[in-house]
Formats: structure tokens, C-alpha cells, sequence
């Protein structure tokens, strides 16, 4: 009887012989196989044999029982190998199945080790290779036999980067990937002299164990260290059975933070948490750079979504979660929506500073016209740039100022929604303020538009120069009275020295007479010798306005005056030529606490009004039309745990810079509650107890962590796996980027071991 697929027993033993020479450890994969099965078949090839063939592979046996179709399955739990398994290479296994089928297939990846003999020796290596599922009894086991050692006198470390990591335990049946342990693993053997050798446990207090940098993974361990000390979070993972529990990220991470508080631990090795967190969060794999405040916030949500009961209530919610509340209010119809939403990590814009030149125009006649330039963060809105002014330019609280821009002599536009952009101001713009009372602009229904104009081609045609004088009239109809009145007030600090003798000998305490008194003055002197035109919009037509005539002011009114030598030589016309452009951008990067923005600055700045912008439109229900709705954040309520990132990456369509701005944050007494909104007369103060600092640029970066040890009240620099005390005093500087407070007087316990 011819059995398909099988070949004499001499052959198949020649075949898997050569094949499992020919095996690379470092790069085949590896199956398992069971004990029993693959010594009835050794017997039945042996020569001279008269063992019988045996039946199909049967693994069943030897892997878990709760495998399914949507997990391939795992060998069982402290299975010993070559006495319960061995383990094949692939092409070894194909030909095993090709021959007597059955299964079912267990991929047995290996894990290397490299063993180190003697601390100060890198050179005495042998290599050792084990199953993933294997257990750290049988890498003791293995280990012993392989040196001749006795396990009462062997202590084997986990030697990652020639540190002394962890010291492993012998009885322990906790598998190799459990036990954190990767591929070409250092591990060092260490073999006592007698039963009292001493341990190199350190004898710091718990928590000040550091974190081995897996490559690359500098931004995890920051924000690892701050996780760690957490108070809330140390008080749930650190018991011995967490009630809910649950999820290998979650279990993984219990088991991270039980070994930075093991009492005498100086550095720990994060590898098993790191191949969880990968599983979970498959951007973090690989040794590539990544981002400390992403990690956080993948992290929190990963470990909720395991933790969560049915309410959708969890440790880390418990803690992180605070509430917003946003309002959107249509700019048309007013139409208001209210949402409440929720957040464990409030993110703040360092405000990019912007200089700009504004020309600052007084109707009345009380200034000449200035350029002020001020700073104001380039994100903000066109209110804050008035704000600015009002400030640079002394106005009284019944002054306002409105905002236009000046193109080919003309007014382009106005600037009358303080929530409008600043990215609406570009740099190569010039940009005007004209001064006047805030009643008169509140009360002026219409705008008049005086433009300036001379005469050319034998006076056939007019041509723009300077800046319009603009101000805020009623509706009543303007005689030219009016209009002359309107042009004395503007040109009234124009006037040259000799011109204005006369009012200058009858200035009173100093001050120049306002508006009033410059027409009075005009009409001391006789009627402007200015002709005046009534124009359109678009400029082109110029009719004479007659002197016992009047306008009925439209919106906007758009009056030209033409200018001749006698008005040259009366008013210096240089003030109206001359504007300056909006500058150039420019970044500040203070690094200097006086010249420094403040932590509630940056706050202020996220909470207040603003308009969206036109890639972000909100469709009003009531209009049924996408608008640019005016946004409100307001704090409704804060965490125990209130996390800030200060976001020092930015980017645009032409840069991607990192901000070495630095910010002052206080370290005690944070009060947030004037900013919490839904009056529960609650106290919002915190106090710093942790941060994550990013160093370098964008090319190249560095996390670090600073904490605060509650047991010590000292704070301590956490560098990857070096620990080392710091002073308070240097805990604020230009890398902060995670700022982590506790508030004070909420219901958690200190930290404890």
C-alpha cells in the first residue's frame, strides 16, 4: 500500500537532517512541535527499525485551549522545550506536514540571547536561543546547563544596553515576551561565592528608577515618568488586584509602573510594554521618533477603553477628564448652539508675535497722523489689534478707532469685525486707524470718504495721491459747510508753520483747539479754496459739488478734493504720501523671563472669541448656509489631573519650526477659578508635580522629564535611564512642553510603594 506524499523513513531522515542544517536561527521562523509526536516519528526512522509509521502530527495537545479562529493558536503556558515540544525550522515543518498533515501549525518565534559571563568582560558571549512562550525558569535552566552552574548560586540579569536592568527570577513562570524580553536580548550571569554575596540593589527611595531608551524611544519615557508619578494612577495600578483590570495594555502598564516602584530598582527596561503599546497603537513601532504629548494621548485613551465599566467611567477618566463648553453664534442670524465636550489634555498656542504698522488719523484735529506699530500674537483677531492701538496710541474710553486698508490711494476695505483674522492683514498692506468719538461712530449710520486728488494733463483728469480722510456721519443730508468742516478737522495738524501762527498763539494750556475750533478757524479765513467733487465707486466719474448744494450720504460717501500750489504750500501734504507698509512677520522666540509669555496668557488666548476661518465654516441650522460662526470656549470643569501642552511645533504651508518661547508657569498655586464658568463654587488651585521638556529642534529632538517625589518633596531630572536630584528653581525653562498639576485638596492618596 503506497501512502501519498511519503517517502522511505531513510530519506525522510536524510531530508529533515540536512534541512535543520542548513537552518538559520537568526532569520527562519520556527514551528513548534509536539514532544510525543516527533519521537514516534525519530523512532520510526531509525535504521534498523521496525517502529511503525506514525499517525498524522497531533499538536493539540500543547497549545492553549482558548485559541479561535481569529487568533492563530499559542503554545500553553510553562510547556518545557524538548520535553513537551521541540521546535522545528519552517522548511523542516512543511516537509513534516507535506508527509502526515494534521496540525495544528504553532509558529514558534525565537528569541536570542546573548549571555555575558562577566560584567567587565563584553567580549565572553554565547549565544542562546528560546521560544517566545518559553519561561524565565527555562532560560535558568538553560543558562546553568550550558556553564555548569548550580541555579542556588547563578543570578541572571537582564543586561540591556551593559546596564544592569533587572534581576530575574528563578521560579518565575512568567513566559519571555511577558517578561519584556525582544530579539538579540544581553543578558549577564552572575555566580555567587557564597549564599551571603551581596545585591546591588540600590538603596534610593522608590520611584527614581530610570527607563532604557529602546531606541529612539526617549518621548515615551518622559511621558512614562509622569504617568508614574500621578498620584490617582499609582493608587490603581500599584494594588495587587485592581478591581477591573482587564486588556494586555492596561496589564502591561501595571506591570511597568510595579517595577519603577520596586523598592532598590534603578532602571527597568520597558520592552513589554513597548510590544503591547505597539499592538494597540501600531504608529509607535519601530525605533522611528515620535511625539511625547501624541504618546500621552494614545496612551490615556488606550488605557480607558480597557478600563471603562459600563457608565464609561474609568480610572484614567476619573482623573484626566475635564469639560469645555463651546458656543457657536451664526454672525447673521445670531442663531446660538451650545456643546459641552470633553478633554484630558488642553492644548495651548504659544502666540507667534506679529509686528505691524498702523497710520493712526485723528478727525477731529487733535493729533497729526501718527504710525504705531505694535505687537500682537499672529493668530489673533483684528479686535486685538485695535485693542493694541488703543493702547500705543493713549485713547480715551469714548474713543474707538476703525480699521481700513489703503490701496492706490483709495480705501479698499474696512476692518469692522473684531473677530476677524489678522491673516486677513497682509504684510505688503497699508493699513490706517482713523480716531474718532465712539458715540459719532456708534451714531453715524454712513461713511465719508474724503480723497485727495491733483490735476494733471491741463487739468483734464484728476489723479489719486495720499490717504483718504474718513469718518462716521448721519443720514442727514451734507451741505458743504459740512464737508469743509469735516476737511479742516483732518487737515488742522497738517498745517505748515507760517499758516498756522494764528492758532498756534491761540493754543490754550497746550492743547490744539478740536474740531470745532478748526472750522471756526476755516471760516475766519474764508471758504476752503479746495474745489470738491462727488465721485462713484469705482472712481471714474467726478462731479463738481455745487456750493448751495447737498448730498443725501449713502453706506458710503466718496467726496474728492482737488488740490492746487496754495494748499501745498498751507498744509504739508508729506503726512498723507508717506505711509509705511505692515511689516514683515516676526517671530519672537524670548527665551528670557522677562521678555517670556505667561502659562494664563496662553490660556487667555485659547479661551477667547474668534471667527473660523474658511476651511473650518459652521452651516447654521436656522440659515441652512455654511458661515463663519463666531466660537467661545469656556472652561465648565477641571480634572483632578489637568494636563497642558504648550505647543512648540508649528506648522505652516512654508515652515515647520520648533518655539524656544519661554513661559512662565508657576509651580505652586495655579488658580483657574475665575476661568470655570458653571459657578459650583468649587476651588480650581493646582500645584505642579510633573513635566515633560522637549530639547533640540525639529530634526532632532530629546525628551526629558522633571518630577516631584511627594514622599522627599524634592523634585528629580529623569533622563532616560539616569535619575539625578534637581533644584526647584530649574524646573521652569524654554523646553517645557507637557506641564502635568494635581489639584489641590482632591481625593487621592500620596505615592507610596
Amino acid at each position: 500500500m503506497t501512502i501519498p506524499n511519503s517517502t522511505v523513513p531513510e530519506e525522510e531522515r536524510r531530508i529533515v537532517t540536512e534541512l535543520t542544517s542548513k537552518s538559520n536561527k537568526e532569520s527562519d521562523s520556527f514551528f513548534s512541535v509536539s514532544k510525543s509526536w516527533y519521537s514516534s516519528w525519530e523512532r520510526y526512522v531509525e535504521q534498523p527499525s521496525e517502529a511503525p509509521r506514525p499517525g498524522p502530527i497531533n499538536n493539540h495537545h500543547i497549545i492553549e485551549t482558548t485559541t479561535t479562529s481569529d487568533h492563530p493558536p499559542q503554545l500553553r503556558r510553562f510547556l518545557v522545550e524538548g520535553k513537551d515540544y521541540v521546535l522545528v525550522p519552517q522548511q523542516v515543518w512543511n516537509r513534516l506536514f507535506q508527509w502526515y498533515e494534521g496540525g495544528p501549525q504553532i509558529r514558534g518565534d525565537l528569541i536570542s540571547f546573548f549571555l555575558s559571563s562577566d560584567e567587565n568582560d563584553g567580549d565572553d558571549l554565547s549565544s542562546i536561543w528560546l521560544a517566545k512562550q518559553a519561561s524565565v525558569r527555562e532560560l535558568y535552566d538553560k543558562v546553568c546547563a550550558m556553564k555548569n552552574v548550580s541555579q542556588e548560586k547563578a543570578r541572571i540579569w537582564d543586561y540591556t544596553c551593559m546596564s544592569k536592568v533587572k534581576l530575574l527570577n528563578p521560579l518565575s513562570d512568567k513566559t519571555l515576551e511577558e517578561s519584556g524580553f525582544l530579539k538579540d536580548q544581553d543578558i549577564l550571569l552572575e555566580v555567587a561565592e557564597s549564599s551571603s554575596s551581596s545585591s546591588s540593589y540600590s538603596l534610593e527611595p522608590p520611584g527614581l528608577a530610570g527607563l532604557v531608551n529602546l531606541g529612539n524611544t526617549c518621548y515615551m519615557n518622559s511621558a512614562l515618568q509622569c504617568l508614574a508619578h500621578t498620584p490617582p494612577i499609582l493608587d490603581y495600578f500599584l494594588q495587587d488586584n485592581p478591581l477591573g483590570m482587564s486588556g494586555e495594555l492596561a496589564k502591561a502598564f501595571g506591570e511597568l509602573l510595579k517595577d519603577l516602584w520596586s523598592p532598590g530598582r534603578k532602571i527597568v527596561a520597558p520592552s513589554f510594554f513597548k510590544t503591547k503599546l505597539e499592538t494597540y497603537a501600531p504608529q509607535f513601532s519601530g525605533n522611528m521618533e515620535q511625539d511625547s504629548h501624541e504618546l500621552l494621548v494614545s496612551l490615556l485613551g488606550g488605557l480607558h477603553t480597557v478600563l471603562k465599566d459600563s457608565d464609561n467611567d474609568s480610572v484614567i477618566a476619573n482623573a484626566f477628564q475635564g469639560h469645555w463648553k463651546s458656543t457657536l453664534v451664526c454672525p447673521v442670524c445670531g442663531k446660538k448652539l451650545i456643546s459641552f465636550d470633553p478633554f484630558k489634555c488642553m492644548d495651548l498656542l504659544l502666540p507667534l508675535t506679529r509686528s505691524i504698522t498702523v497710520t493712526v488719523f485723528s478727525s477731529d484735529g487733535s493729533h497729526p497722523p501718527v504710525p504705531y506699530t505694535v505687537k500682537v500674537p499672529k493668530e489673533r483677531s483684528c479686535g486685538d489689534l485695535i485693542t493694541a492701538l488703543r493702547t500705543a496710541c493713549c485713547l480715551t474710553d469714548d474713543e474707538t478707532l476703525l480699521l481700513a486698508k489703503v490701496h492706490e490711494h483709495k480705501i479698499s476695505r474696512y476692518f469692522e469685525n473684531p473677530l476677524e483674522s489678522l491673516s486677513a492683514i497682509r504684510d505688503e498692506d497699508h493699513i490706517v486707524a482713523y480716531r474718532m468719538n465712539q458715540t459719532q461712530k456708534e451714531s453715524g449710520k454712513a461713511k465719508l470718504e474724503i480723497l485727495h486728488g491733483r490735476a494733471v494733463n491741463g487739468r483734464r483728469d484728476l489723479k489719486l495721491f495720499g490717504t483718504p480722510f474718513v469718518t462716521c456721519v448721519n443720514t442727514e443730508p451734507l451741505s458743504e459747510s459740512d464737508i469743509d468742516a469735516v476737511i479742516s478737522g483732518f487737515l488742522f495738524p497738517l498745517q505748515r508753520v507760517q499758516a498756522s501762527s494764528k492758532i498756534h498763539n491761540g493754543r490754550e494750556n497746550g492743547h490744539l483747539p478740536h474740531a470745532a475750533a478748526a472750522a471756526d478757524d476755516a471760516s475766519d479765513r474764508g471758504e476752503l479754496s479746495f474745489r470738491i467733487f462727488l465721485t462713484d465707486e469705482g472712481y471714474v466719474n467726478f462731479k463738481p459739488f455745487q456750493s448751495d448744494s447737498s448730498v443725501n450720504p449713502g453706506l458710503v460717501t466718496r467726496i474728492l478734493v482737488e488740490w492746487n500750489n496754495d494748499e501745498h504750500e498751507k498744509y504739508d501734504a508729506s503726512h498723507l504720501r508717506d505711509l509705511p507698509e505692515v511689516y514683515r512677520t516676526s517671530f519672537s522666540a524670548e527665551k528670557t523671563k522677562q521678555e517670556a509669555m505667561s502659562l494664563l496668557s496662553c490660556l487667555e488666548a485659547f479661551l477667547a472669541e474668534a471667527s473660523l476661518g474658511l476651511d473650518n465654516m459652521w452651516k447654521c441650522p436656522k440659515c441652512d448656509v455654511y458661515r463663519q460662526a463666531n466660537k467661545k470656549l469656556d472652561l465648565w470643569k477641571l480634572p483632578d489631573i489637568l494636563v497642558f501642552q504648550l505647543q512648540r511645533l508649528r506648522t505652516s504651508k512654508y515652515f515647520f519650526r520648533k518655539m524656544d518661547t519661554f513661559v512662565n508657569f508657576p509651580i505652586n498655586d495655579l488658580d483657574l477659578s475665575k476661568y470655570v464658568k458653571n459657578e459650583d463654587g468649587e476651588s480650581y488651585l493646582y500645584q505642579l508635580y510633573a513635566v515633560t521638556n522637549h530639547h533640540g529642534g525639529v530634526d532632532g529632538a530629546h525628551y526629558t522629564a522633571y518630577a516631584k517625589l511627594n514622599d522627599d518633596n524634592k523634585w528629580y531630572h529623569f533622563d532616560d535611564s539616569n535619575v539625578s536630584p534637581m533644584k526647584e528653581s530649574e524646573v521652569e525653562s524654554s523646553a517645557a512642553y507637557l506641564l502635568f498639576y494635581r489639584r489641590v485638596g482632591s481625593e487621592t492618596k500620596t505615592q507610596s510603594a
